[in-house]
């Protein structure tokens, strides 16, 4: 997804407590390594729209990907 390399997924597993019962919940987070150019990509790759990139909107990010493509 990252043409730098900047962004690695990874599996995080937390304790949740639900009415007292604790179990494990996993999800899939993103670390962003300083190889950052913040080109917006992974901001618009991703599905659940937790990634962002500051300084820039959408409209901008979609701009700067239709001019490369």
């Amino acid at each position: 997804m990252c043409p730098f390399g900047a962004v690695e997924l990874r599996e995080l597993v937390e304790d949740v407590n639900t009415f007292g019962l604790v179990s494990d919940a996993k999800r899939e987070v993103a670390e962003v390594s300083e190889r950052c150019k913040g080109c917006g990509l992974c901001a618009s790759y991703c599905p659940s729209d937790a990634m962002s990139v500051n300084h820039f909107k959408d409209r901008q990010i979609f701009a700067q990907i239709e001019v490369v493509m």
